[in-house]
């Protein structure tokens, strides 16, 4: 049995029943009144987003029972958590799984964070809304980066993804709007959906030869990017995916790329005539 009760801003003391054995996504969504909450021990599962905007709330414990969290439960919460569950570490204000190979939640307010050499995955909404983080030093142990990881880190000014990353989740850098520069080494393969959308500061991006995949929407609103080399181990562009990138000036399109979104260059109004008409003429006016 589960429970959801988002966006009861009126609710200020709950008790759940013994019978409930998984908190789902968002169950306590913008419960802004709620104060105090007791998690019992019949609970394993708790989901993503569970107490963002409980802004009343001061105390959470995860309890001996849970086994599994879902994404990130504690963005935008700022009160005291502690942990009585042995399939996860919470230390130094940054909550781990038991072996620290997976970084589910980092609550710290440091501007600099370096990642520990054990962590192989960024979960879901890890670093989500940390917007004081300005460094983050990610290890060659890391493979994935989850979605919505890094979403609107505005003060990130600077990113290296390591050779080990082969996949960027959906949304995983959204709304960095400080950064300006991003260095992708030769693994990855798919850049997810809005993985870079609106970091408008962005002026220079390096796609390496592993990428197949640019996903819709991908680099949405990088206001400041002048130039994008396509590599042609691209085959597929997706929707939006450089829609209202104004300054683009210089693109390269090779022969690998076989698909082409609707409106992937929607918005590129300062793209030199002779480049949109090769482009339109090879994959139609529908990509504008």
């Amino acid at each position: 049995m589960g429970c959801k009760y988002y966006l009861c801003y009126s609710l200020t003391i709950i008790t759940i029943p013994n019978s409930v054995t998984t908190i789902g996504d968002e169950a306590f969504l913008f419960c802004i009144s709620l104060t105090t909450i007791n998690i019992p021990n019949s609970v394993t599962t708790i989901g993503s987003s569970v107490f963002y905007g409980c802004n009343s709330l001061t105390n959470i414990t995860i309890p001996s029972s849970v086994v599994t969290i879902n994404g990130n439960p504690f963005y935008g919460w700022d009160g005291i958590l502690n942990n009585e569950s042995k399939e996860f570490i919470y230390e130094d204000h940054v909550l781990f799984n038991k072996n620290k190979t997976t970084l589910i939640a980092y609550r710290a307010k440091e501007t600099i964070y370096i990642i520990p050499n054990s962590v192989t995955t960024i979960g879901d909404k890890a670093f989500f809304i940390c917007s004081s983080l300005t460094t983050i030093n990610i290890p060659n142990s890391v493979t994935a980066i989850g979605n919505e990881a890094f979403y609107l880190c505005e003060s990130l000014t600077t990113i290296n993804i390591p050779n080990s990353v082969t996949t960027i989740g959906n949304e995983a850098f959204w709304g960095c709007e400080s950064l300006t520069t991003i260095n992708i080494f030769n693994s990855v393969t798919t850049i997810g959906n809005e993985a870079f959308g609106r970091c408008i500061s962005l002026t220079t991006i390096n796609i390496p030869n592993s990428v197949t995949i640019i996903g819709d929407g991908a680099f949405c609103v990088c206001e400041s990017l002048t130039t994008i080399n396509i590599p042609n181990s691209v085959t597929t562009i997706g929707n939006k995916a450089f829609e209202d990138c104004d300054s683009l000036t210089t693109i390269n399109i090779p022969n690998s790329v076989t698909t082409i979104g609707d409106k992937a260059f929607s918005g590129c109004i300062n793209l030199p005539s002779h480049i949109k008409s090769d482009i339109i003429q090879r994959f139609g006016d529908k990509v504008f």
